[in-house]
């Protein structure tokens, strides 16, 4: 009886020892896959950032041009309307902007 208490022991202590070391195990690879997400969230969260502000130029550069093309259309119809006939070129300058040497007006 003595005995088979002992083996019954012995084996209980065996399976739990292997389940202990298994879920160890796993606990181990779990903290490994979660610091490489991290990592990853990491990476990709700075990659967002780079594009947030690539875009956050654009958006200035597309404004700008788009105020740039208004002042444009705003001088050819003021050219048009006063100075020039329809088709015909006319001088253009725009102290705040590069200077364009001729502005056809359509």
């Amino acid at each position: 009886m003595y005995f088979s208490l002992f083996v019954t022991s012995s084996v209980f202590l065996l399976r739990l020892s292997q389940n202990q070391s298994q879920q160890s195990e796993q606990s181990e690879e779990l903290q490994q896959r979660i610091v490489e997400l991290k990592s990853s969230l990491s990476s990709s969260q700075l990659e967002a950032s780079r594009w947030m502000a690539r875009y956050d130029t654009l958006m200035e550069q597309h404004q700008g041009l788009d105020l740039t093309l208004t002042k444009l259309d705003n001088h050819c119809e003021v050219n048009r309307t006063f100075i020039s006939p329809r088709g015909s070129q006319a001088l253009c300058h725009f102290p705040d902007l590069t200077p364009v040497s001729v502005c056809v007006c359509v």
